[in-house]
């Protein structure tokens, strides 16, 4: 019997040339793998390789040195210059300027992003970072407020500012100064143009359309500011200061006016400095001088300050105000009475009355015989002389106040000492003033920076205390050594002439002390006078005078002493012993400077 045999599977047999391949692939597929994963883990958070951010490789960098490489970017970028052309014109600014500048997280993401992704796209970026280089561009922002003001308030190089009508004054009128538009540009426009440039650290070069920039204010507004200025000033106005009036024609008033804006529209305005100095030229008959402060005599002999007064002038700076005001409201009768400046005068009554001339502190009187020509020329003087004020530590020159003595001046001529002689001269007698002064002077304590003795012995004058005046020297120089001011009285009769001074007394006592005399030079005296002068604190002090006489009228001191002649002797005294030989060598008999005062 036939039986049925079971089937057996036939064994698979593969080839060695056929595994070897696949094992070799799936090894470097799984190298690949690993170093991918590896490579990803140590610089998951740095820059991707062969990365570049504009003009620098920023490969491999970590947060920090990527952050510090785009602030650098980013301030570089700011003062980029820009030049926009629009039309004719050319503007000029810089990006930051305009409110472009570089977003720096955008940016730094899109370096961090490069040659990176998800599966399945990260493998193959990093495989290719291996081989070619990305190159990231900055990302920028536009801030769109800034860059509208910007470009707002860009002035061009060629003329863009449009020209705002303007008011002048032609032929006594006001009238409109057309203006015209400028150029601009449009700050949508300058942004596109920007943002299309992209980042560039050089000079940026865009063109972009011109925009018409109008005047603020139109020919029809400016007409209206016109036809309010003329309105304003069409009528005289009548103006005063003190006793002065005048009327300012509507010319003279539109001589002032001056175009002005406000806010941005056209308006007008006055010159108030124009104004004002025309105003003091025209109103110059309202000026009053100041009165100085003075002293005078009162009538009980009492000095008396008269105050002093101020002057007034045109104007201050409120009187263009004044005007305006009075223009606008327009005053139906009388004359603007305008705002006056004050004049200081040089002296005010403080400073008289701090003087302290209260009293008389000393007067002295010479007499002299009535009506001869030399007592016109005493009275002159007394009277030019008469109330001159010393301040503390003043020196008065006589000569200086004077000046010299000539017949076109008033003065006459009589007899005045000249070369030891008596000659006829202009002004001849005033040493007799001055011997009067020099002792009111002397008896009041006061010093003297020069004096000179008469060269002879005139009787009516103290011997030996008394000075002479000549043109121009010898001078009578007097000094106020005093802390009080003082004032000169002269008054005269028809045979004296007295001199007073007025101050506060500093002095218990002014006293002459013994006189003394010496020979001097080949026949005259050599005369000196103590001074004795006793202060309120009780302190004595003591200066020395001195004068020098000829022996007589025409024998000068360098002359031999005639047999029978003797030098000049002090009163009550012996005259001054003469040498064997009388031959001592002549001195100058001129002026003589007194020792400095004491403290």
């Amino acid at each position: 019997m036939l039986q049925e045999s079971a089937s057996v599977p036939r064994p698979v047999r593969v080839s060695l040339r056929v595994l070897i391949p696949i094992a070799t692939v799936a090894t470097a597929v799984v190298v690949v793998l690993g170093v991918w994963l590896v490579d990803v883990a140590l610089h998951r958070n740095d820059v991707a390789r062969h990365v570049r951010l504009e003009d620098g490789d920023v490969s491999g960098f970590n947060h920090d040195s990527l952050a510090g490489v785009v602030e650098d970017l980013a301030n570089r970028f700011a003062a980029t210059p820009v030049e926009i052309r629009a039309g004719t014109v050319t503007f000029r600014s810089t990006e930051g300027s305009l409110g472009v500048r570089i977003d720096r997280a955008a940016t730094m993401k899109a370096v961090f992003d490069a040659r990176r992704g998800s599966a399945p796209l990260a493998l193959p970026r990093w495989i290719a970072s291996l081989f070619g280089t990305v190159h990231v561009e900055a990302r920028l922002l536009v801030d769109k407020d800034t860059i509208s003001k910007a470009v707002a308030a860009l002035v061009p190089a060629g003329g863009g500012e449009p020209v705002e009508p303007t008011l002048e004054v032609r032929d006594a009128t006001v009238v409109v100064v057309g203006g015209k538009p400028g150029t601009g540009v449009d700050a949508g426009d300058v942004q596109n143009a920007l943002l299309d440039n992209g980042f560039e650290v050089g000079l940026v070069e865009i063109t972009v359309p011109p925009k018409d920039r109008r005047p603020t204010t139109s020919l029809a507004d400016a007409q209206k500011v016109a036809d309010e200025a003329n309105r304003l000033t069409e009528l005289p106005l009548e103006v005063s200061v003190g006793s002065a009036t005048t009327t300012l024609t509507s010319e003279q008033i539109r001589h002032w006016l001056v175009p002005a804006t406000t806010g941005g529209r056209l308006g007008y305005s006055f010159d108030n400095e124009l104004m004002v100095n025309d105003l003091a030229s025209l109103l110059a008959a309202g000026t009053t001088r100041p009165s100085d402060a003075s002293v005078t005599l009162g009538p009980d002999n009492v000095p008396v300050v008269s105050p002093s007064v101020d002057g007034q002038t045109c104007c201050t700076s409120e009187a263009a105000d004044v005007v305006v005001n009075a223009l606008r409201e327009r005053p139906t009768t009388g004359a603007v009475a305008l705002p006056t400046k004050v004049i200081p005068p040089a002296v005010s009554t403080a400073d008289v009355n701090a003087l302290g001339i209260k009293e008389e502190v000393s007067t002295f009187t010479t007499k002299h015989p009535c009506c001869a020509p030399r007592v016109q020329n005493i009275h002159k003087l007394a009277d030019m002389v008469r109330g001159v004020v010393m301040r503390p530590g003043d020196t008065f020159s006589f000569n200086k106040f004077i000046g010299e003595r000539t017949v076109d001046k008033g003065w006459v001529e009589a007899p005045t000492i000249l070369d030891g002689k008596l000659a006829p001269s202009p002004g001849g007698g005033i040493s007799q003033f001055m011997t009067t002064m020099f002792n009111a002077a002397w008896f009041a304590g006061l010093d003297f920076a020069e004096y000179q003795s008469h060269s002879i012995y005139i009787s009516r004058y103290p011997f030996g205390r008394e000075a002479t005046i000549s043109w121009p020297s010898p001078d009578l120089k007097v000094t106020n050594s005093t802390p009080y001011g003082l004032m000169i009285w002269p008054t005269y009769t028809e045979t004296t002439i007295t001199i007073t001074i007025y101050s506060t007394n500093y002095f218990t006592s002014v006293t002459q002390g013994d006189q003394s005399s010496q020979f001097s030079g080949k026949s005259c005296s050599s005369i000196t006078t103590p001074r004795i002068r006793t202060y309120l604190d009780g302190t004595v002090k003591t200066d020395l005078f001195y004068a020098r006489y000829q022996a007589r009228e025409g024998l000068l001191c360098s002359d031999p002493l005639p047999a029978g002649v003797s030098p000049i002797p002090v009163p009550g005294q012996p005259p001054p012993s003469v040498p064997p030989s009388a031959t001592t060598p002549t001195t100058a008999a001129t002026t003589t400077v007194a020792p400095a005062p004491p403290p």
